[in-house]
C-alpha cells in the first residue's frame, strides 16, 4: 500500500521514511516480476551448475558488487557447509543462536532494553580458564560469569568433531627428542584450552576484546574464530533453508503459510572481517577451510585467489626468507607476504564448496581492508551490503591504528543502517530487531511534532512503545489509523481524545480507523469486551 504525502528534503533520510520507501519498491518488483513470471519458462536455467576443480577455477570478470537475492535459488543454494539434513544437534546448540539472533531474542527484551537506555551497567573481574575477563553486564544480571557460558554443544556437531579429533591429535615424529615431544605436547595442550576457552565465550555471544594475543598463539586463535563464524553462518542459513522448506510445504499443501518466519536481515552477508593487509586473508580463508571436509570439498576460484592475494610471482619475501633475529619477529608476522592495504571479497559457503569472490550481495561472509571498503562504498554510493551484519572480527587492531583509524570509524558507521535498496528482500521473513531503526532524537521528536501540530506534515508515525515511554498529548490530529488495537487499551481513549485539545474541532472533523484480524482477538476484547468482539471478528457488527 502506498501513501500520497509531502516531505521535506531532510526528512528522506528518516528511519521510517527509509523503510516505507523500501517497502513500497519492493511491493512494485514484485508485482512486475509476477506479470513477467510467464516468460521464465523460455528462458535459459541461469544457475546451471558450473564445472570446477578442487583449489582450481578459471579466472572470471564478474565483479565484486553486484545486487543478488537473498533469497535461495539453484541446487548449489541446496545448503550451507554443513548438511543440515544428517545434523543431530542438541538443543543447545539451536538455543544458543535463536537467544541472540533469533525473531525474538532475550536480549532485546524490555527489561534490558531499558538497562542500554538508562545506561545501567556493573562490571565485573572473574578467571575463566586461562583468561582474566572483565566483562560489563547489566546490574540487576546477578548470576555468575562461568554460568553464561556456552558449552561445547553450542557450536554444530558437524563442525565441533572434526574440530575436537584435529586438537586430540598429538605431535609425533621419531625425529624429535623426547624433551622436543613433551614440548610440543604441552604447546598443543595449551592452544587447545586457549581454542575452548574463547569458543566458550563467543558462542555465548559476548563481545570479545583481545588486546594480549601473543605471535605463537595467532593461528590457534584464528581457527577458533574461524570457527565460530562459520557456525553461525550455518545455523542462520539452515534456519533458512527449513523455513523455505515448510512454506513450500504449505504452499503445495494449499494451506495456510508459517508465520514464524522471520530468519533474515535486508541482505545476506552476516559476518564482516577486517584485517589490514591482503596476506591475512590467506590466513582466515585457511582457518576457514581447516574446518571443512576434506574429501569431497571443493575451493572455487582459489586460484585466482592466491595470485592476487598472495606475492607476485618469483618475487621474494625478504622478510620471509631473512636470517632469524634480523628482523622483529611481531615486524615479520605483520609484514610477511603482499601487504597491500586496498582490498575487498565477498565468500559464499555451501554445501560443497566456499566459493571465493562471490558476489557481495549474494555471499555470507566479507573479508576486507578498512580502505578498501571505504573506496568501495563511496564508489558505489551505497553501504547497503552491510546492513544486516550480525558478527564482526577486527584482526590486527593495532596496525589498523598504524594505517588510518579514521577509516575503521568510517566503514562502522555504515554497518547496520536501513538500507537504500530493496535488492528483492522479502521483508515478510525480516527479523523484527532489524525493523526497529535507530531512536529519534528528543530534538527530532519536537522538529515532527511542530511540523504535524502546524500542518507542515500530513503524516505521524508513532509507535506504542513511544507512547509509553513518552505519553506526549499530540495536537493537529483530525483523523486516526491503528495499524493494530493497541496492548494497552487506555492508549485508545487517549489518542481519540487529542483532537478535541484543538480549539473548535467539532467531533464530525475526527475520524478513527482501526485495522485488525483474528489474531487480534485479546487486544479487541480489552477494548470491547468478549462479546462484542467476538461479533466483531464473526462479522456481526
Amino acid at each position: 500500500m502506498q501513501f500520497p504525502c509531502t516531505m521535506d528534503p531532510e526528512d528522506a533520510n528518516l528511519p521510517t521514511t527509509k523503510l516505507l520507501t523500501l517497502l513500497n519498491v519492493s511491493a512494485l518488483k514484485s508485482r512486475k516480476r509476477n506479470g513477467d513470471i510467464q516468460d521464465v519458462s523460455a528462458k535459459e536455467k541461469l544457475n546451471k551448475r558450473r564445472k570446477s576443480a578442487r583449489f582450481e577455477e578459471e579466472v572470471t570478470s564478474e565483479p565484486i558488487l553486484h545486487d543478488k537475492t537473498n533469497a535461495l535459488s539453484g541446487e548449489e543454494d541446496e545448503a550451507p557447509v554443513v548438511d543440515e539434513v544428517a545434523e543431530t544437534d542438541r538443543a543447545d546448540a539451536i538455543l544458543s543462536y535463536e537467544q541472540h539472533f533469533g525473531a525474538n531474542p532475550d536480549v532485546l527484551d524490555e527489561r534490558k532494553r531499558i538497562s542500554v537506555d538508562q545506561r545501567y551497567w556493573s562490571t565485573i573481574r572473574q578467571v575463566i580458564g586461562g583468561f582474566t575477563i572483565v566483562a560489563t553486564l547489566p546490574r540487576d544480571e546477578s548470576a555468575p560469569l562461568s554460568i553464561r557460558l556456552a558449552k561445547k554443544t553450542a557450536i554444530s556437531e558437524r563442525l565441533r568433531t572434526p574440530f575436537e579429533e584435529r586438537q586430540a591429535k598429538q605431535p609425533q615424529g621419531a625425529q624429535l627428542t623426547y624433551l622436543d615431544q613433551f614440548t610440543c605436547a604441552y604447546f598443543c595442550a595449551e592452544q587447545s584450552k586457549i581454542q575452548n576457552d574463547l569458543l566458550s565465550i563467543m558462542s555465548a555471544h559476548f563481545d570479545l576484546y583481545h588486546p594480549a594475543i601473543t605471535l605463537e598463539h595467532h593461528r590457534c586463535i584464528r581457527e577458533a574464530v574461524a570457527l565460530h563464524a562459520l557456525d553461525h553462518v550455518t545455523k542462520k542459513r539452515r534456519r533458512i533453508l527449513k523455513n523455505s522448506e515448510r512454506i513450500s510445504h504449505a504452499k503445495n499443501s494449499s494451506l495456510d503459510p508459517p508465520e514464524d518466519i522471520q530468519d533474515q536481515g535486508f541482505t545476506r552477508p552476516s559476518v564482516l572481517i577486517l584485517v589490514p593487509f591482503r596476506s591475512y586473508v590467506i590466513h582466515w580463508v585457511n582457518a576457514m577451510t581447516s574446518h571443512t571436509p576434506s574429501s569431497n570439498f571443493q575451493v572455487e576460484n582459489h586460484s585466482r585467489f592466491l595470485s592476487e592475494f598472495g606475492l607476485p610471482p618469483n618475487a621474494v619475501d625478504k622478510l620471509a626468507t631473512a636470517e632469524k633475529g634480523m628482523y622483529p619477529d611481531d615486524h615479520v608476522e605483520t609484514f610477511s607476504g603482499n601487504v597491500d592495504d586496498n582490498f575487498r571479497i565477498g565468500v559464499k559457503l555451501t554445501r560443497k564448496t566456499i566459493k571465493l569472490f562471490a558476489e557481495f550481495y549474494g555471499c555470507d561472509i566479507v573479508f576486507a581492508s578498512p580502505l578498501g571498503l571505504r573506496m568501495s562504498i563511496e564508489k558505489e554510493k551505497s553501504a547497503d551490503f552491510l546492513s544486516s551484519i550480525e558478527v564482526l572480527v577486527m584482526d590486527q587492531m593495532n596496525a589498523m591504528v598504524m594505517q588510518n583509524w579514521d577509516h575503521v570509524q568510517f566503514v562502522l558507521s555504515h554497518m547496520n543502517k536501513l538500507p537504500n535498496e530493496s535488492h528483492d528482500t522479502d521483508f515478510s521473513r525480516i527479523k523484527p530487531w532489524y525493523l526497529d531503526g535507530q531512536y529519534s532524537s528528543n530534538q527530532d521528536i519536537s522538529r515532527a511534532r511542530q511540523a504535524f501540530f502546524v500542518g507542515k506534515k500530513s503524516f505521524l508515525l508513532v509507535s506504542e512503545r513511544f507512547h509509553f515511554y513518552r505519553r506526549y498529548k499530540i495536537r493537529g490530529i483530525r483523523n486516526i489509523i491503528f495499524y493494530s488495537p493497541p496492548d494497552h487499551p487506555q492508549f485508545f481513549s487517549e489518542f481519540l481524545s487529542y483532537p478535541f485539545l484543538d480549539d473548535g474541532v467539532d467531533p464530525s472533523d475526527v475520524s478513527c480507523r482501526v485495522l485488525y484480524c483474528k489474531y487480534d482477538k485479546f487486544r479487541l476484547e480489552r477494548l470491547l469486551g468478549s462479546a462484542s468482539s467476538s461479533r466483531l471478528l464473526d462479522g456481526d457488527l
